[in-house]
């Protein structure tokens, strides 16, 4: 384990304070208590992120000192303690965006190291798409248009919410706007339980409509050392996900009432169900199914007929399961 110090500026339509105030582990400090070495590296963490430091050199600092195994476990952990405090702040300052910032640093207090918190891994690009020929295609958005249905009006709505969850920071929010999305899709009455259904999309058929798949494919699926760990282990935890939604909406948790390792297996969870989900809808679509109780009654014939399926579960949603730091 190792000791971390790590310092965030506020957005530049936070707030501004002329002395240091503790709460907790948290310190809100001013601006003007930086030290060179320190402002030297915010600056190089503003560029990484394209932001202009002047915008925000007069926000609040947050800071917080933590034990963590690694420098992610770090930053994620204070994040979820900046928040728990800014929550509390923001009573006090209604016209202020109370946010955290890209902008900070990391200091290793083992070794003395500091280091920018600079833009780590993939974001979003323009994308270019070229036009194959003079005459203008009727795509499958057109065809999905000139549907009228209770299914191509459900898979509109659950593309709204997974659209959502893509661009969305916060891991709690994500997990909710894919069950969203699910339920979206899924859901027929306040009292319907859809993880029986959402165990299909993972690759684990079962209930009445698992006669529908071939004994071929079934037993390719059960070749997986796994397969049987986690057709057991998944009924628990999608059930466990239906209640991290109505905690999380109902109860108001938050992020940091839940541990960090049992977010990651749902989010896993959430967001290949959602996809595997999607994708049989849209097949659905296309067959001439309108409404979602064919498609439910279809879900064993839609699956059979799912390119690389066993192949999918296998290497894909397993692996990713058996390996949520790898995802």
């Amino acid at each position: 384990m190792t000791n971390f110090l790590i310092i965030k500026l506020l957005d530049k339509y936070s707030i501004s304070v002329s002395e240091t105030s503790v709460y907790g582990t948290v310190e809100i400090r001013p601006h003007g208590n930086d030290f060179p070495f320190e402002i030297d590296t915010f600056k190089k963490s503003a560029n990484s992120h394209g932001l202009d430091y002047e915008q925000y050199m007069f926000s609040a600092r947050v800071a917080t000192c933590l034990t963590s195994k690694n420098i992610q476990e770090a930053l994620n952990s204070a994040e979820n303690t900046f928040n728990e405090i800014l929550d509390l702040k923001a009573v006090e300052t209604s016209i202020s965006k109370l946010k955290i910032s890209s902008i900070g640093l990391i200091k290793n207090m083992d070794t003395g190291e500091t280091f920018p918190l600079e833009k780590v891994g993939f974001e979003g690009a323009m994308g270019f798409l070229i036009q194959r020929n003079s005459i203008r295609s009727y795509d499958w958005i057109n065809y999905l248009l000139s549907l009228d249905n209770d299914l191509s009006q459900r898979y509109s709505r659950s593309l709204h919410w997974s659209r959502k969850s893509n661009y969305e920071s916060n891991k709690q929010l994500r997990i909710l706007f894919n069950w969203f999305a699910l339920e979206a899709l899924l859901k027929e009455s306040v009292n319907d339980n859809i993880v029986g259904m959402v165990r299909w999309f993972l690759g684990f058929p079962n209930g009445k409509h698992r006669k529908d798949v071939t004994a071929n494919t079934i037993q390719k699926l059960e070749t997986h050392k796994d397969y049987s760990f986690w057709a057991k282990k998944l009924v628990k935890d999608i059930d466990s996900i239906r209640n991290f939604r109505n905690d999380s909406v109902h109860s108001g948790f938050r992020i940091m009432d839940f541990e960090k390792n049992t977010l990651e297996l749902y989010e896993n969870i959430t967001k290949f169900s959602v996809s595997r989900c999607q994708g049989l809808a849209n097949t659905a679509l296309l067959d001439g199914l309108k409404n979602v109780e064919e498609f439910k009654e279809n879900v064993g014939i839609l699956f059979e007929k799912t390119p690389n399926a066993v192949n999918d579960v296998h290497n894909t949603i397993i692996y990713s399961l058996n390996n949520p730091d790898l995802t």
